[in-house]
């Protein structure tokens, strides 16, 4: 058997997770630490496969030189701590951060030290920032160097629009002419310099004047696409792919069929899509990643902590899941394929060293069939009114229910509400009132 030469990493709301290939060739998931800090991103350092860095929601920046055996937080100079993205100027080998609320941090000691490019705040767009829940803060949550134009960095913000720096965060133009406001992730290629790909909570948009100007590029996409980051391998940067749920998070708990998400390859740029053969997923999609070496070996991380991986190019897919990864896989890196297997280990944020269900202690678990009694009853602008109640310790709320009410229902997927921090539970309603 040919195995690949890079190994998959995941990062989610339980930690740093590789994909570790078994004897019988089955891909099994190992904990690599991080427990509970919400990793967000991933990089890997070329010039040093066992040096990685993970941007994190509650332990600031971590590094990890032993492949993921310790971890130490280097987030000196980061004054907002709530991280979301990572990149690296493969020329310079300068590093970004990307922040909640709005901030790029650079540092050019390989991580040590950071400073904030703080023209970013200035920008007059600043004040349109947002995020639907409280505190209504918008995050980088997706950036991209240009792999000719080192200088040259484009941030998504969710929400916020695209911005663009030429001078390596000196200063900033926002982009948005053409593009939708809900950012969620950007792509530039060597071989169509001009060109930007950037994907949105309402489809898919491209620009071939640098993200000057913008026009939809969701030709056999879905009408408003909720849309993951895109990726793409240099070896093959015309093909592209992207995960697409078809109606925003608010209301895939509102239907059986939940997010009803696909997958979607272009062989073109991202002038057009072909839905791949996949399983049509209730779970939305946080992340994508393409094996830099192999454009055919391609990943997606699901809301509800399972990862879909492809070796053919989306003709098949495997998914992976347990060992403890639980929560939005919101990371997703090929990285060196490791010379030694390390034990995970304590570092700043200890590592479990038992590994269990993503279920295991919540009193909840995806498949099973539960009877509730609605606790009590809220009311929003998008999703309507909702009766709420607690199921094990996820909570769990069901459409046009009401306090006091008893149903019958069956779990379809548990993930972190990135709104409100905790676990939810989907559910399918089965009967009731009962």
């Amino acid at each position: 058997m040919n195995l690949p030469s890079r190994t998959l990493y995941l990062g989610c709301d339980s930690g740093v997770f590789r994909a570790s290939r078994a004897a019988d060739g089955r891909l099994e998931l190992e904990p690599l630490g991080l427990v509970d800090a919400g990793v967000r991103a991933l990089l890997f350092d070329p010039d040093d496969p066992l040096r990685l860095l993970a941007a994190t929601r509650r332990a600031g920046l971590q590094r990890s030189v032993d492949g993921g055996r310790s971890w130490h937080e280097r987030s000196a100079g980061v004054v907002h701590r709530d991280l979301w993205s990572l990149a690296r100027c493969p020329a310079a080998g300068t590093l970004f951060v990307g922040a909640e609320p709005p901030a790029l941090y650079r540092s050019d000691d390989g991580g040590e030290t950071w400073v904030d490019c703080a023209a970013l705040h200035a920008l007059p767009e600043s004040v349109h920032w947002t995020f639907p829940p409280p505190p209504h803060f918008a995050h980088v949550k997706h950036m991209a160097v240009h792999p000719t134009a080192p200088h040259a960095v484009y941030l998504a913000l969710e929400e916020g629009w695209l911005v663009r720096t030429g001078d390596g965060g000196r200063s900033f133009v926002t982009l948005k002419q053409g593009v939708d406001f809900d950012a969620h992730g950007v792509l530039l290629t060597a071989d169509e310099p001009r060109r930007v790909l950037a994907t949105t909570g309402a489809g898919v948009f491209a620009s071939d004047d640098g993200g000057d100007t913008f026009a939809p590029s969701d030709l056999g996409l879905p009408a408003r696409a909720y849309c993951s980051p895109p990726a793409a391998s240099p070896r093959r940067p015309r093909t592209v792919y992207v995960g697409a749920a078809e109606l925003p998070p608010p209301f895939w708990a509102t239907r059986p069929e939940g997010a009803a998400s696909r997958f979607y390859r272009s062989d073109d740029g991202g002038r057009g899509w072909s839905a791949l053969a996949c399983p049509v997923a209730t779970a939305g999609v946080r992340s994508c990643a393409v094996d830099p070496d192999d454009p055919e070996r391609v990943a997606f991380g699901m809301t509800d902590g399972r990862v879909w991986l492809s070796e053919d190019g989306g003709a098949s897919w495997t998914a992976l899941a347990g060992a403890g990864a639980a929560g939005w896989v919101t990371a997703l890196e090929f990285g060196p394929a490791a010379a030694t297997r390390p034990a995970a280990g304590p570092g700043p944020v200890p590592s479990d060293s038992r590994p269990e269900p993503a279920s295991a202690g919540l009193g909840v678990a995806v498949g099973q069939v539960y009877e509730v009694t609605i606790a009590d009853e809220i009311s929003r602008p998008v999703i309507g009114a909702n009766g709420v109640c607690k199921l094990g310790d996820a909570d769990m709320r069901l459409p046009g229910a009401r306090k006091g009410e008893r149903y019958r229902v069956r779990v379809l997927a548990l993930g972190i509400n990135s709104w409100t921090g905790r676990m939810e539970a989907t559910v399918q309603k089965l009967a009731g009132p009962l």
